[in-house]
């Protein structure tokens, strides 16, 4: 877990050193949260692809934000909410959409730990 938080650490001096992204840093939770809302708003209603387009960056620069901004009480909550927008409106369900919801449920989960094993230990990103 060590050399992971290393790699974040670095990661998020990265991210600073960028103008653009340091200034929308604080935003991380809303940039994520609101794309998956979008994606599942255009899923249910409207199919547009340039909808969809604009929901899915905006998730992933909202992720890639938030896990360089070190606080990842609600990142797990996205990355299930992301496998669970896979699933739906239940059409047609194919090994990839299963995948899909596996690979972003362990992916919720490792953050999950991660941020127990940082709480445990009283460290921080920082």
């Amino acid at each position: 877990m060590g050399q992971f938080v290393a790699v974040i650490r670095e990661f998020r001096n990265w991210v600073n050193s960028i103008p653009v992204l340091s200034l929308i840093m604080p935003f991380h939770y809303y940039l994520m949260f609101a794309g998956l809302v979008v994606m599942t708003v255009n899923s249910f209603f409207f199919h547009w692809s340039v909808v969809y387009a604009i929901g899915h960056y905006t998730f992933f620069t909202g992720a890639w934000l938030t896990l360089a901004s070190g606080q990842y009480r609600l990142f797990p909550f996205a990355l299930w909410g992301y496998g669970l927008y896979h699933l739906f409106p239940l059409k047609f369900l194919s090994i990839y959409d299963v995948s899909e919801l596996i690979l972003y449920g362990f992916l919720g989960y490792g953050v999950l730990k991660l941020d127990a094993y940082l709480a445990g230990r009283g460290l921080s990103i920082d």
